[in-house]
């Protein structure tokens, strides 16, 4: 199914690719988009449009599933984002500690600037990991809006219990002891453990025993009691930053309880996530992940992100008709950065930037190009597609097409789409191909 717009891009009903390809080779339609695929007519369309399409989101940490139905049983297209939240995080970490080295070098007698912030951080504020899954979820559903006639979202507001997710058969009382009921600490690690260090085995008698971080607080570990230990002087230091599983002992990492990172984000962002889709003056339905589980398997569809989109909220009995047989990937990356140099993993520059010589900014345009865009290019005489990896001020062009590397000159290089801070790719479904 294709997007459609008429000649003053109001958004139209999809129609199928036959029917799109009949368009274009008549000379009766233009493509303006390939991912997503969407036309233009030439010509002025009088119809009044009904908004008789609702786009589905099923929102997780890491991946977000969007499925856009006509008339509630029609999918005519399914998508997934692939949200950079975490990726945020480890970004605002490294800007704090280049800031904390060059404040260091620069100025050296500088007092600490957190005493003097105020009421910097506001009532209310949003942590840039959380904004930025907001971010891409009402971006795209503004682009929806565009080329489709969304009438309704429909939206799954899950919460987790945590306790139970660790402990199934938790009930009553239980839910308000924790796992140090009675203990200390150190005590209830000396009971856990058997007094002995968990990589050597030395007992704490011999030897003084040391609380250790399974998952190092630098390798994004935390101070929960699943994740500490006892260890000996000398594993500990031998240890360092690396892992238990890293460091030979797998059995330990997968004995600790797993981390309930994105159940976390999950449950604290669902509120305010509906405050984010009021703003598009659209009726609002929601969907529990009981719901979404039940429809999922009355349906028979496979577990997925985009199938889970196409069955939140309240469904009829009939059946779904799936019109399509590719996913649209959309990686969610930024549009650049402001370092004006690379560093090592130590945090040393290493290679910088070029800069314009008036405004004295980074480039972002190279010969007329923007990286990460997807171009087409003339390559021992045959037109290839890729993307485009490593521009240039000077010299050829490095462009990925499939698993290889190519240099091409930018004299021979055309744009199919600009880069908008998005990497977007089809997928295939093997299993809409089955049907």
């Amino acid at each position: 199914m294709v997007f459609v717009v008429d000649k003053n891009k109001r958004p139209l009903n999809m129609c199928h690719s036959a029917k799109a390809r009949k368009l274009l080779s008549d000379n009766k339609a233009v493509v303006i988009s390939y991912y997503p695929f969407v036309i233009r007519l030439k010509k002025e369309v009088n119809v009044p449009i009904v908004a008789d399409c609702q786009i589905k989101i099923d929102p997780g940490a890491k991946w977000t599933g969007l499925a856009i139905l006509q008339n509630k049983i029609n999918v005519n297209f399914l998508g997934v984002l692939k949200h950079k939240a975490f990726e945020v995080v480890d970004k605002l970490k490294s800007r704090s500690s280049l800031r904390h080295g060059r404040r260091s070098r620069k100025t050296r007698y500088r007092k600490p600037r957190f005493d003097n912030r105020g009421n910097a951080r506001k009532l209310g504020r949003i942590m840039p990991s959380l904004r930025s899954r907001f971010d891409n979820i009402t971006n795209w559903i503004k682009k929806f809006q565009k080329i489709c006639p969304i009438g309704e979202i429909v939206y799954e507001n899950v919460k987790f219990d945590t306790q139970l997710l660790e402990n199934p058969d938790i009930v009553g009382i239980e839910y308000q002891r924790g796992e140090l009921c009675g203990f200390e600490i150190i005590e209830y690690l000396r009971e856990k453990t058997g007094f002995k260090c968990i990589y050597c085995g030395k007992e704490g008698t011999k030897e003084k025993l040391e609380v250790e971080h399974i998952i190092p607080k630098s390798r994004g570990g935390s101070n929960r009691i699943s994740n500490l230990t006892l260890a000996c002087h000398k594993c500990n230091q031998k240890k360092g930053d690396k892992t238990a599983k890293e460091f030979g002992y797998p059995e330990v990492q997968s004995n600790s309880k797993k981390p309930l990172k994105d159940t976390a984000l999950v449950n604290s962002s669902r509120k305010r996530m509906y405050q984010e889709l009021e703003q598009f003056n659209l009726p609002i339905r929601i969907g529990s992940g009981g719901r979404t589980k039940w429809n999922r398997i009355k349906q028979g569809l496979p577990k997925t992100h985009w199938f889970d989109a196409c069955c939140v909220g309240i469904m009829g009995e009939e059946k779904l008709k799936l019109n399509i047989n590719v996913v649209l990937e959309i990686g969610c990356c930024g549009r650049g950065r402001y370092k004006i140099c690379d560093t090592d993993k130590y945090g040393f520059p290493k290679a910088w930037r070029g800069r314009d010589k008036k405004t004295g900014k980074c480039h972002k345009v190279y010969q007329g190009f923007i990286g990460q865009s997807i171009i087409k290019a003339e390559y021992k005489e045959k037109v290839v597609k890729g993307l485009l990896v490593s521009p240039r001020m000077k010299g050829s062009f490095t462009i990925q097409v499939g698993d290889n590397k190519i240099s091409v000159s930018p004299k021979k290089c055309s744009y199919i789409q600009r880069f908008q801070g998005y990497k977007l790719k089809y997928i295939r479904e093997d299993y809409l191909d089955l049907i």
